[in-house]
């Protein structure tokens, strides 16, 4: 008597039997396709993989700004405060390779940014060109690229900046409270001159843990009384708006040092600015 095979069944052990035949070739032989090295992480997959927290981000910040003080009402300088960890800030060159960011736990932003990251503040305390945190984040999550994005974040610098940007626990928001923007004039023989400026900011150190202000202070800063042209604005000397910005960025020089030293004075922490 014959028996009928069971066509369940036979499927089954087929099955059974390609996968651990598919098994042994991969875990035992130099197959191309088992032996495969990962893709590497291109610019797009970094952009991708962090644009939610970013917006996330975003959206702290904007309720940052709407908790800050009203504009004005700082005129002095607030208790110092014991904070833990301590508050550290570095500017990053941009020609560093390899820069060591793990002690950096500082960022900055202008007012302004908090609402709209994306925005070129009116007063600019750090140079354009200058990689500061969390602003290098947000800038390449946004970043678009001719070529897709498919280019290789070589050694992780890109994710570095992405994550530096994200794992801050300080954030020093300037705000300005008074602008009288230097006017040029013509000295005597002809020579550029200018109306004197005056700049006056209030300057907060937010906990982003909590996303309270616990430092203020406000600085003041005038025109330098010679005007030193960067090699960026001397290519634009004949320019009047260039040179109007030359004054201004004197105004942002002056105030640099004491926002760093007001910080360290009343945080205890390390600002190199």
């Amino acid at each position: 008597m014959l028996r009928l095979k069971d066509p369940f069944a036979t499927s089954l052990r087929y099955l059974s039997s390609v996968f651990c035949l598919s098994a042994a070739l991969c875990l035992g032989l130099p197959l191309t396709g088992c032996n495969r090295p990962a893709r590497p992480t291109t610019f797009k997959d970094l952009q991708e993989k962090y644009r939610g927290e970013y917006a996330e981000l975003s959206r702290r910040y904007a309720a940052i700004a709407n908790k800050l003080p009203p504009p004005g009402s700082v005129k002095q300088a607030s208790a110092p405060v014991t904070l833990d960890p301590k508050p550290s800030y570095a500017d990053q060159k941009p020609k560093e390779q390899s820069p060591d960011l793990s002690a950096i736990n500082t960022g900055i932003l202008a007012a302004e940014e908090l609402l709209n990251p994306f925005t070129v503040p009116e007063i600019r305390l750090i140079p354009a060109g200058v990689i500061t945190y969390p602003r290098s984040g947000l800038a390449l999550v946004k970043e678009s690229n001719s070529s897709g994005g498919d280019f290789e974040d070589t050694g992780g610098k890109f994710e570095q900046s992405m994550r530096t940007g994200l794992a801050l626990r300080y954030l020093i928001v300037y705000r300005v409270a008074e602008l009288i923007r230097p006017t040029k004039v013509t000295g005597k023989g002809g020579a550029d001159a200018y109306t004197p400026g005056a700049l006056m900011l209030e300057v907060f150190l937010v906990d982003l843990k909590t996303s309270e202000v616990v430092a203020s202070f406000p600085v003041e800063s005038k025109t330098a009384e010679e005007i030193k042209f960067t090699d960026y604005y001397s290519k634009y000397q004949k320019e009047s708006d260039n040179l109007v910005r030359a004054a201004v960025a004197s105004m942002e020089t002056e105030a640099l040092p004491k926002v760093a030293a007001t910080l360290a004075k009343t945080t205890g922490g390390t600002f190199k600015l």
